[in-house]
């Protein structure tokens, strides 16, 4: 019964820019309803806490709070010349340490 029935949000690669919102659009309520995700208001802004020069580039430490009680880490590795004024692509790098 399972290998015949097509799941209500499988994705197809066929889908019209317009099919694709509305696909998008559908799962991310039923992933939130799903996933139970806490409804949090309020959430203060992230904060830079430390910047250290390095020759050609920047790192910013930054700490985010996504929850009460929590707070998520992480750097931001700055090339010399990149402002509000001169943008440029991003990477994201996400990586857990296990101990």
């Amino acid at each position: 019964m399972l290998k015949q029935m097509k799941p209500v949000y499988a994705f197809d690669s066929a889908f019209t820019p317009v099919e694709f919102k509305e696909w998008q659009f559908g799962l991310r309520v039923v992933m939130k309803e799903l996933m139970h995700f806490p409804e949090v208001v309020d959430l203060p802004a992230p904060v830079c806490v430390k910047t250290v020069k390095r020759d050609g580039y920047r790192i910013e430490k930054w700490e985010s709070y996504p929850l009460p009680g929590s707070v998520v880490p992480y750097l931001v590795l700055i090339p010399n010349g990149v402002d509000s004024g001169h943008k440029v692509s991003a990477v994201l790098l996400y990586s857990r340490i296990w101990r």
